[in-house]
């Protein structure tokens, strides 16, 4: 598969390159057929300066024939060279190479027969932020820096060549001519941002545009001022967190209009840094900004600041709500915003940071945060669909730690915050083991089987005046003594406690079958029953929804 095809003359075939000759063998025979004008033979051909013809008698032969030929055909062998060059010539300096835009992936397949060169820039260049340097020279010209020890961007890197290794001065000499180019120009105009200012910058969003139907850049600020300041309220941030927080949320789309990210746009976040750090900004608020896109992966890095943490929760959550208000979000395979990784660096982000708030009263505040603009689909509409898209990539992560779907999915009803949804889960899991866990299946599954018969307008309290036998008094005693025992440990957090203690309903629960005949005649006292029966049934639920356990 190539994501890119074209066509050269054939109007019924794409594909990534024009076709000038074809070899197919079974063995020692040529297997015949023609593609786009060109004949199936056992002709090929070597590297274009280094190589030339080559005529296969075997199909045995190939990969050493083409070797002969200056072409490494195996991709595992060509980076296993690449590497073990790189990995040389770094340790020459006492240097390591890196490779964080993994620019490896497109040079192993632009060469056929690798040479490693080593270059270096002008020690002056240094003065510039390394993600400067480093994306100047990975983005454009696929390089390899070279860091200390520390971590420190040296002035060294390393280059695949694909030509003849006897002009390599040449070709190094022109890689360092069009690197320093590249590198003057971001000088420029990083120079040219610095004087401008990030608070001028703040001031300038309004001239950029976020989303034709949710306006500009300004505004989405407004929003994650406002986002962030709601989450610090709810996780109970201290005063000068929050006010750190808040500074970076006013600041944090300020290099949109800087220079330097209009160049490269890989550097939002990390230029909003630089130039927060160059305008005296406490050095949390200026790493809160560069913090407000992690985790930008799967298994990314996530915050380290508290309020780095509040502002990438909100970031995430308005482009979340924005994108489902928008009539955008994500469809099969196809999520061009990032919304699933959004969502699961949300889950991310609350689990290392401790974050408990309500996902729903989230969603909500950050709809009202859309207030004013048009044309967008209904609240009633995207809260319940986001709470929905959220919750869900807190299952998927769940089941990525070992925990089974089906205990997962028994507690996603329950509540809709990331860590009490998790200590539930686990709860469940820890309770599934227990002696006891027979007793609560069932507690849980005789009431709930008849309980069903109870029609949802007949719902209420129980009466104990109709009770009629001493097994239905009894029962409902235990239950009320369980529930609150069960409610005291679920409010602490202890909801394997909470199961425990409801499962010791068992032997009354036996009793009560024994002895009640639950559908009987008299419609006010099978009522009173059934209300009982479900009452139980529902104290079980305010932990975990056990029939959707499988087995």
């Amino acid at each position: 598969y190539f994501p890119k095809n074209m066509r050269w003359g054939y109007k019924d075939l794409r594909f990534s390159r024009p076709m000038r000759w074809l070899v197919a063998l079974w063995g020692t025979d040529v297997v015949p057929f023609r593609i786009a004008g060109v004949k199936s033979g056992r002709t090929s051909y070597g590297h274009r300066w280094l190589g030339g013809r080559v005529e296969l008698a075997d199909a045995a032969e190939y990969v050493e024939e083409l070797r002969e030929a200056s072409v490494m055909v195996d991709q595992k062998e060509r980076e296993t060279s690449i590497r073990a060059e790189m990995d040389r010539l770094a340790a020459m300096d006492g240097l390591h190479y890196t490779d964080p835009m993994d620019k490896m992936a497109e040079v192993l397949y632009l060469v056929e027969w690798p040479t490693v060169l080593r270059g270096t820039f002008r020690e002056q260049h240094l003065r510039l932020p390394s993600e400067v340097l480093i994306i100047a020279m990975q983005s454009h010209q696929r390089y390899f820096p070279l860091l200390d020890s520390e971590q420190v961007l040296s002035n060294r890197f390393l280059f695949v060549m694909n030509g003849d290794p006897q002009w390599a001065d040449q070709i190094l000499a022109g890689n360092l001519r069009v690197l320093e180019g590249r590198i003057e120009d971001a000088e420029f105009s990083f120079d040219k941002d610095v004087a401008t200012g990030i608070e001028e910058m703040a001031n300038n969003l309004d001239r950029v545009v976020f989303h034709e139907k949710l306006g500009s850049m300004k505004a989405k600020t407004d929003r994650l001022v406002a986002l962030t300041g709601w989450l610090a309220d709810a996780v109970e941030a201290e005063a000068d967190v929050k006010t750190r927080a808040l500074e970076a949320a006013r600041l944090a789309k300020a290099d949109q209009v800087s220079i330097m990210v209009r160049e490269f746009a890989d550097l939002e976040g990390t230029m909003g840094q630089t130039y927060a750090r160059l305008e005296g900004f406490p050095e949390e608020v200026a790493q809160a900004i560069r913090e407000q896109f992690l985790p930008d992966a799967a298994e990314g890095a996530v915050p380290q600041t508290i309020s780095g943490s509040l502002l990438a929760t909100a970031e995430k959550i308005d482009n979340i709500v924005a994108a489902f208000a928008c009539g955008e979000p994500p469809t099969g395979s196809k999520d061009p915003y990032g919304l699933r990784r959004a969502a699961m660096g949300m889950v991310g982000v609350a689990a290392t940071q401790r974050f408990s708030y309500s996902v729903r009263e989230l969603v909500e505040f950050a709809y009202r945060q859309l207030s004013g603009h048009t044309h967008l689909v209904s609240a009633a509409e995207v809260v319940p669909q986001v709470v929905d898209f959220v919750l869900e990539r807190l299952g998927r992560s769940l089941s990525d730690e070992g925990l089974a779907r089906d205990l997962v999915d028994a507690v996603l009803p329950t509540s809709d915050a990331f860590l009490d949804l998790t200590a539930r889960a686990r709860a469940v899991q820890a309770a599934r083991v227990a002696p006891w866990w027979d007793d609560l299946v069932v507690v849980f599954t005789r009431p709930s089987n008849l309980a069903k018969k109870l029609p949802a307008a007949d719902a209420g309290d129980v009466d104990p005046a109709l009770f009629e036998m001493p097994a239905e008094a009894s029962l409902y005693e235990v239950w009320q003594k369980s529930e609150k025992a069960a409610a005291t440990a679920a409010a602490d957090g202890r909801y394997t406690d909470a199961l425990q203690a409801l499962a010791e309903m068992r032997a009354s629960i036996d009793r009560y079958f024994d002895d009640v005949l639950v559908m009987a005649e008299d419609e006010a006292v099978r009522r009173n029953r059934l209300r009982l029966l479900a009452g139980i049934t529902g104290s079980v639920r305010d932990i975990a929804y056990l029939e959707r356990l499988q087995g």
